[in-house]
């Protein structure tokens, strides 16, 4: 309960239409004290679901529940949501954990995915594809009909019978500047951590108000007849 659910409490008391009731029921379940007030298997958010309401929620470090461990001995100076591994010690005889949040510095990839009912099906799903640290990366949008990836996320792999060199640094590479950005804010997160986030929902935002145009360019292909043009132009997007 405490390092899975605990993920699912963080994300459930974010969209639920009564965080502070969901809290009291559950609130010691997660924290390992009380069995018997299980956790539903699925919840009913309080409105239509957002773009930002999920990048919220995948940016948690429990703030705002009783796991929030940004204040506690170990955050530091820095109120840092972060601790070395392992997740689980022991100390004279006593068993110690520390937290396992949304965000953590040991995520490779991520993404969120948005589906479009009302458009067609070349242009109805969007996979906003991150790497490392959910809580620091931004997301870039991917139609999924794309053909092809920015060479900052493709390249060469296992998928060719040719294992790629994970821990050669390349700056080329989306997943090395980003580490590098969250690695500069473990150790001064309180000052660092805001201007990263602004900074990621500025892009996150400038990203949106592009596939309006995208979106609009790629109908007008579609509905005319040109769906291979249409996917052209979404994978050079």
């Amino acid at each position: 309960a405490r390092f899975c659910e605990g993920r699912v409490f963080s994300v459930y008391h974010s969209i639920v239409s009564d965080p502070k009731d969901f809290h009291d029921k559950y609130a010691d379940y997660v924290r390992g004290k009380d069995f018997t007030s299980r956790m539903p298997l699925f919840v009913k958010p309080s409105k239509l679901l957002t773009l930002d309401d999920i990048t919220n929620a995948m940016s948690s470090h429990y703030e705002k529940t009783p796991l929030d461990w940004s204040n506690d001995v170990g955050a530091g100076m820095y109120h840092v949501p972060y601790r070395p591994r392992p997740l689980v010690w022991k100390y004279e005889e006593e068993y110690y954990c520390n937290e396992r949040p949304i965000g953590t510095q040991q995520t490779g990839w991520n993404f969120i995915a948005v589906v479009r009912p009302t458009m067609p099906p070349p242009l109805q799903a969007i996979l906003w594809f991150g790497v490392d640290d959910t809580s620091t990366s931004p997301r870039y949008p991917v139609y999924a009909s794309s053909t092809e990836v920015s060479s900052a996320y493709g390249g060469v792999g296992t998928q060719d019978g040719n294992p790629s060199p994970l821990l050669d640094f390349d700056i080329s590479k989306a997943f090395w500047v980003q580490n590098m950005v969250s690695n500069f804010a473990y150790a001064r997160w309180e000052q660092i951590y805001p201007v990263i986030n602004e900074k990621r929902r500025s892009i996150q935002e400038d990203f949106v108000t592009r596939m309006v145009h995208m979106d609009d360019h790629a109908l007008k292909l579609y509905e005319s007849g040109n769906i291979d043009a249409a996917v052209n132009s979404v994978t050079d997007f």
